[in-house]
């Protein structure tokens, strides 16, 4: 199982970026237990986000630092 993303899993074409922004992103194991987050310096959208046999994007939620994207490993 591929448990890495790399940035062509990301679609770049027409993506906005603002440098002020950042992206976050948590990525959890099957179970919804937190594996890691990523603090991109630029946007992504959560429908650029290219879904594998491997993720999918969960949903965007929010905690006290703001909104994320989260990022479910499906095996």
């Amino acid at each position: 199982m591929r448990t890495e993303i790399t940035p062509k899993d990301f679609k770049y074409i027409n993506q906005p970026i603002n440098k002020n922004m950042i992206t976050r992103i948590k990525i959890e194991d099957y179970n919804g237990n937190d594996i890691l987050e990523l603090n991109l310096n630029f946007e992504i959208l959560a429908q650029n986000i290219v879904e594998t046999d491997d993720y999918n994007v969960a949903d965007i939620d929010e905690d006290e630092n703001g909104e994320y994207i989260r990022v479910q490993l499906t095996k």
